[in-house]
């Protein structure tokens, strides 16, 4: 998974840590890809959910800042990632991560970037607050896409 320019959102700090998110989850992808140890595939797992936490406390905190109708669904969305996620951190475990796993993962982060966080609460904070809106670049390297 890589980062594009559809991922924007509008929100500077959401943005960059969308990206962080996404290059950590490439780490991921590649350690699976590759058939590395399963040492190396459950630490760059846990680092994912470590980034991931970091980044649902921010965005939920920001919900309640903001006052956004829908926080709490998009929070129970946060805790069903994580749920998933220790499933596959504890599978990392006992045997290889299978791209079925990683699947589920690309697939959530790409819909939830795309679809709840816009819809959940960008369009509201960008309405009434536009200090907060990041300038997407004019041009994005070529490896980007």
């Amino acid at each position: 998974m890589q980062w594009k320019p559809e991922y924007f959102i509008g929100i500077k700090e959401i943005d960059d840590q969308h990206e962080d998110l996404i290059a950590q989850f490439s780490n991921v992808e590649k350690f699976v890809t590759a058939r590395r140890n399963r040492g190396q595939t459950h630490y760059a797992l846990v680092e994912l959910a470590q980034v991931a936490r970091r980044h649902f406390d921010f965005e939920e905190a920001l919900m309640r800042l903001f006052g956004i109708p829908g926080a709490e669904k998009h929070k129970t969305d946060h805790e069903y990632f994580f749920i998933k996620m220790a499933e596959i951190e504890q599978h990392s475990l006992r045997a290889s991560t299978d791209t079925e796993m990683i699947r589920f993962l690309h697939a959530w982060l790409r819909d939830h970037i795309l679809a709840a966080d816009r819809q959940d609460y960008a369009e509201f904070i960008l309405g009434v607050a536009p200090v907060v809106k990041s300038k997407m670049p004019t041009s994005l390297p070529e490896n980007a896409i």
